[in-house]
């Protein structure tokens, strides 16, 4: 039991430290976003959107590699193996170095083809994009190689660190948004140098720092077969996982600039910034507990991992509605305080992102659990096949004269339903009960979500929009939300830890008055 307790103190502090940097960082991002979208203009931005999505494409091999990376990390840590750790992070760093020059081959062959052959870009810019997506590339390239040691920051859960210097990072790219204003020449590929220069200097602070202080995070030439298969076979199936999402998102922007051009990319890449600020909480909350399940399943402690597992599912949901039911339901007055110009689609791309966000907020618990055992096989085939549905759909729904908002409409609706094979191979892998999920997880969520929208919904449909309206939306929805979950999303444990807690910060609070 004090292991217990000491694992949730660490995850705690972990948190707290990791949303201050989120909420930082979320609102600078959106601010950065306004004066860039004011200086590039409409068009420029979606492109530079559109030319930056079609380098993370080729993002899909990292993104498998990143997870595996940091997933056999963290096994060692929870073995207590050192040198283990200082063998995985050294392979990982060569693997990365091969993968790079994978990316740049398709980059350079496919890439460049798709750019220039494929996209809906204005002529007049073409040349442009094309300087883009060469200095993007260079951009990713720096990022790519910095997994490594960003894995490590992670999985030996130094959030503090991961959180100063995500502070740096965002403020920095304050300032190169603000210098677009003084230099001449062509604002879209200053940005992108800017950018470039930027990368270069936090990915330094991140390399300097673990060579300095996290033991076992030094490159030596180092190649073991045992291992590489493990990395290998585990990276082999996530592949899948990890191609779906890309693909999903940045396909669906791709099909969104064939059929209605890059304006409406544009509106596509508001919609998505807003989702990943909002983001941004849960996948802080996540980095503190991913270590946590991995580390419990290597030490052999299933009844813990499987209670983290609900409980983190649970209280993401709660966060993600407590902030996003107010801008569901003021999206374009809230658009209008942060855009100078706020278009149509950008107000129905933005709610239904919203809303996909709330629904998929419980995938990277089951994925995690998955991951954790090193099984992944069946997981990443049957989600990823099952998610890519979305792509055919959206391309038939499009051909046949829909909206582009019918894009995020079919991604919801996939992404609701792949539930149903995650669930299905949680429980045949670790023995984890779909009723009780859906009991202690699903219901509870659902009802509070039913409870929670009663009376913000009263004051959007009675009450004129503006500011004041706004504010009352807010308040009600956060004391709504707040108010059931304590009566229908906790249970009486859970409840009795709010109240220990609050009654502790309130004799603190008066102590120091």
């Amino acid at each position: 039991m004090n292991a217990l307790n000491l694992n949730n103190k660490r995850i705690a502090k972990n948190t707290l430290m990791l949303y201050v940097r989120m909420l930082i960082t979320m609102l600078v991002s959106l601010y950065t976003v306004r004066v860039l979208l004011q200086e590039l203009g409409l068009m420029d931005y979606g492109i530079y959107n559109l030319v930056s999505g079609l380098v993370t494409f080729f993002s899909f091999i990292s993104i498998t590699m990143s997870s595996a990376t940091q997933r056999y990390l963290s096994f060692s840590l929870g073995k207590k193996d050192k040198i283990s750790f200082q063998k995985i992070f050294s392979m990982n760093v060569l693997i990365y170095f091969f993968i790079a020059i994978l990316v740049v081959i398709l980059a350079e062959t496919f890439g460049l083809w798709f750019l220039n052959s494929i996209l809906n870009i204005p002529v007049n810019r073409l040349s442009v994009a094309n300087v883009v997506y060469q200095i993007s590339l260079v951009t990713f390239l720096i990022n790519l190689m910095l997994i490594p040691y960003h894995a490590s920051i992670l999985a030996t859960e130094r959030m503090s660190v991961y959180a100063y210097v995500s502070i740096v990072d965002v403020f920095l790219k304050l300032l190169l948004v603000y210098f677009l204003a003084v230099v001449d020449g062509d604002k879209l590929i200053t940005y992108s140098v800017l950018l470039f220069l930027q990368t270069v200097l936090i990915a330094s602070i991140y390399v300097l720092y673990c060579r300095k202080k996290i033991e076992g995070c030094t490159f030596d030439f180092f190649w073991e077969k045992k291992i590489f298969k493990e990395i290998l076979g585990y990276t082999g199936w996530t592949f899948f996982g990890g191609i779906s999402g890309i693909l999903n998102n940045e396909g669906l922007s791709f099909l969104i600039n064939f059929f209605f051009g890059p304006v409406l990319n544009a509106a596509k890449g508001i919609s998505d910034r807003v989702s990943s600020a909002i983001a941004m909480f849960i996948n802080n909350f996540y980095s503190a507990v991913k270590p946590q399940i991995v580390k419990s399943y290597a030490s052999g402690d299933f009844t813990y991992m499987k209670t983290l597992a609900f409980q983190s599912s649970k209280f993401s949901f709660f966060l993600m509605l407590l902030l996003s039911l107010p801008l569901i339901l003021e999206t374009h007055f809230v658009l209008s305080l942060w855009l100078v110009d706020v278009e149509s689609s950008m107000v129905g791309f933005t709610k239904l992102i919203l809303i996909y966000s709330i629904i998929n907020v419980f995938e990277f618990p089951l994925t995690q659990l998955v991951h954790a055992t090193g099984k992944v096989k069946k997981y990443q085939v049957s989600v990823g096949l099952f998610t890519l549905l979305t792509l055919p759909i959206t391309f038939l729904l499009f051909h046949l004269g829909y909206s582009a908002k019918y894009a995020i409409v079919v991604l919801i609706v996939v992404y609701s339903l792949a539930y149903i094979p995650r669930l299905i191979i949680v429980r045949n892998q670790l023995n984890i009960s779909i009723y009780e999920y859906f009991q202690q997880v699903i219901t509870k969520s659902v009802i509070v979500c039913l409870f929670s929208i009663i009376l913000p919904l009263v004051v959007v449909l009675n009450i004129e929009s503006g500011l004041f309206r706004m504010v009352l939306t807010s308040m009600i929805s956060f004391f709504s939300i707040l108010i059931s979950v304590y009566i229908f999303g906790i249970n009486g444990s859970e409840r009795e830890l709010v109240i220990h807690f609050l009654r502790k910060k309130i004799f603190t609070f008066v102590k120091i008055k």
